[in-house]
């Protein structure tokens, strides 16, 4: 295969920073409305990150506060620290958010770069190089988050930068290249944890290259230098949540009582998302569509209407419509922040209701409900993250329709093919394979955890293009074979 050029790296990142560029601005019209000093978006999450960091600048401590409550270890400060830097630089709020933003365009660029490289490698044909960015530059999964000051693009992005780096570390055996893999790839994790097993992903590698060798200093001396760039990201917050709370918290800690209250373990909100589970649906309020929204009501605190539409799979003998009803009317009259007489019945009626769905129908309870949240995370139309709807009022309706439709497609063929690509990286052994610890991962946790988001399952992605461009690349190879005999 021919090698790609620096020049056409350069044309490349190039092309792929003006579609970013663009789709950024249609995001953040549809998105923001027509604000020309901001391009940047909060999401739901954004002041639990940012705050934290803000209170650390202003008043020397690293907290968040709710209610009169300090919360001192609700996220670490690993996606804040760029906002650290260019506030002390001196620049402003807004200022200092487009320009977060703008670093996640650049990084996302870099990366899109990077991985079309590692896949254009692997399928010998450099080509797979053009097609692969293009791909990656229009989707929507890997350009959505790049408006919003959450951490989801930047892991995005380091992970494809982390996942090429490991295999230029397989190729070349550098050592560089595995320690920038590892900081990358704890980074990731640290942030996201439902990503766990990544961080098997470089000492596997370090292992492959042990197989060949057998040199045991290699070995030791490239894992111990990996566990080092590891705990670069891991070891700081930890012990300083140590000595906070006098337990390890490597990760997120409280964060569910910062959001709904001290009295989380005893709310009225976690024995419906209880309930939720037991129908392989999620605490996704702000998804007109889910089961949850249905408990909300345009008076409620997040002013919608559901869509919610129940199927005969949420029915039971004893479990009804009219007992549903009844439940949302119970969990209308309830409060996160107290716990008084109303909350304790309310409580006790969705606890009624989940332990005779789970004698009733026992199968889809213990089975069925995690078939079902895996599905709803992955089988989805893809369109997802497109901030319009297929019909949408516009100049420009044929042109949605139409990028609707692209996105459908592209979807349905990405999960064919990775399909594909895994079967051929297993029966061929290919060393890719371990990069299916990722997905693996999200689907472990969400089954652990007993709910899931879309922008889950958005982690695998750069994994998902990788198996499916080495399926393309297999399927290709066969019908060469067969022409050629």
């Amino acid at each position: 295969m021919n090698r790609v050029t620096n020049k056409e790296k350069t044309s490349a990142f190039i092309v792929v920073f003006i579609i970013k560029v663009i789709l950024l601005l249609i995001f953040v019209h549809f998105l923001s409305g027509n604000d020309s000093k901001k391009i940047y978006s909060y999401g739901g999450d954004t002041l639990s990150y940012i705050n934290p960091m803000r209170n650390y600048i202003e008043k020397g401590s690293y907290y968040v506060e709710k209610n009169g409550i300090h919360y001192y270890a609700v996220r670490p400060p690993h996606y804040a620290l760029l906002y650290y830097t260019l506030n002390k630089i001196g620049f402003n709020d807004n200022a200092l958010f487009n320009l977060i933003i703008f670093f996640q365009i650049l990084i996302s660029c870099l990366s899109i770069i990077l991985l079309s490289l590692l896949v254009a490698d692997l399928a010998k044909r450099k080509y797979i190089f053009y097609v692969s960015v293009m791909l990656l530059s229009l989707t929507s999964s890997m350009s959505y988050f790049n408006q919003f000051l959450l951490p989801e693009s930047i892991v995005i992005s380091f992970l494809m930068i982390s996942l090429y780096l490991v295999h230029k570390y397989y190729n070349s055996k550098k050592i560089v290249y595995i320690f920038f893999a590892s900081l990358l790839m704890a980074y990731c994790v640290q942030l996201r944890p439902y990503i766990l097993l990544a961080l098997l992903i470089p000492y596997l590698y370090i292992f492959l290259l042990f197989l060949k060798s057998r040199e045991y200093k290699f070995l030791f001396s490239h894992a111990i230098l990996s566990g080092m760039a590891m705990a670069i990201i891991f070891v700081p917050w930890t012990y300083r949540n140590y000595k906070i709370y006098n337990t390890i918290a490597p990760y997120d800690y409280k964060l569910l009582d910062y959001y709904y209250g001290e009295n989380y373990e005893k709310s009225i909100r976690l024995a419906k998302v209880k309930l939720l589970r037991i129908f392989g649906e999620s605490d996704t309020f702000w998804d007109i569509k889910s089961m949850s929204s249905f408990f909300e009501n345009d008076t409620s605190e997040f002013k919608q209407q559901s869509l919610f539409k129940f199927e005969d799979n949420y029915f039971s003998q004893s479990v009804t419509l009219k007992e549903f009803n009844n439940a949302r009317n119970f969990y209308l009259a309830c409060s996160d922040s107290t716990l008084d007489e109303k909350d304790v019945t309310a409580i006790k009626y969705f606890k009624y209701l989940t332990i005779k769905y789970q004698d009733e129908r026992p199968f889809n309870y213990y089975v069925f409900s995690k078939v079902w949240l895996i599905e709803k995370m992955i089988l989805h139309n893809g369109t997802y993250f497109l901030p319009f709807t297929f019909n949408q009022v516009s100049s420009y309706t044929l042109l949605l329709k139409i990028w609707k439709i692209f996105e459908f497609l592209l979807y349905k063929l990405l999960l064919l093919f990775t399909f594909v690509g895994i079967i051929f990286s297993f029966v061929k052994r290919k060393k890719e394979m371990i990069f299916v610890l990722i997905p693996i991962s999200i689907i472990i946790t969400v089954i652990i955890l007993g709910g899931a988001e879309y922008r889950f399952f958005t982690l695998s992605y750069p994994t998902l293009y990788i198996f499916s461009f080495v399926g393309v690349a297999e399927i290709i190879n066969a019908f060469e074979k067969k022409i050629v005999n």
